[in-house]
């Protein structure tokens, strides 16, 4: 399994302050030799890349904000980074020896706590103020967005007969939604709503 720290102690090696949050943290094959490494962003800001058996990071960026999600797009050699804060940052050609590393930066909603890709340039976000958005993060713009009835804790991404879906957990319920479209959600309509199943508590 790759090189996690265990401990606080191994962990303030790398970051002296701050925390991870659970969507913060990502894997993926950076150098490309066949093994993933770890990708996770701290609550004090720094964006953290860690290889396989090596304690020592391979890369660190202070991204200034406080971290909530991270996701890796292995066919564009792009890493995502949002803050809860309401920005992100698109870290491309984010590859060994990361010395053609460029950081360009969106606005985004506040309080974004969860997010996934979906294709090349689409990226989902869910918040804790009970909405989730879909972004074209190559042009940098909004082209959906959707109001939910719950706080969102997770995004997760499959498809279904060749369509994306994703499976959005909020604290009342799991929700199944249509994402080829995202610029229907704002609609009113429930059609892109697939299924539901709300939690017992």
């Amino acid at each position: 399994p790759p090189s996690l720290c265990n401990d606080s102690w191994e962990f303030r090696k790398i970051c002296r302050v701050g925390s991870v949050m659970p969507n913060a943290m990502c894997m993926g094959d950076v150098d490309g030799d066949g093994t993933d490494e770890v990708m996770f962003g701290t609550s004090e800001g720094h964006l953290v890349i860690l290889k396989n058996g090596v304690r020592e990071p391979m890369f660190v960026r202070d991204v200034n904000g406080t971290v909530s999600v991270v996701l890796w797009n292995a066919a564009t050699n792009v890493l995502l980074v949002v803050c809860m804060e309401g920005k992100a940052a698109l870290v491309q050609n984010c590859v060994p020896p990361f010395d053609q590393v460029l950081v360009t930066h969106m606005i985004v909603p506040a309080n974004c706590t969860a997010g996934v890709l979906c294709g090349t340039s689409q990226l989902i976000l869910g918040s804790s103020d009970r909405r989730m958005y879909a972004y074209d993060y190559l042009q940098r713009q909004q082209v959906g967005h959707m109001f939910l009835q719950s706080q969102i804790f997770s995004i997760d991404l499959f498809r279904l007969c060749g369509k994306p879906i994703v499976a959005v957990g909020t604290t009342q319920e799991v929700q199944l939604i249509e994402a080829s479209e995202p610029e229907k959600w704002d609609t009113g309509s429930d059609s892109c709503i697939l299924w539901r199943w709300s939690i017992d508590r």
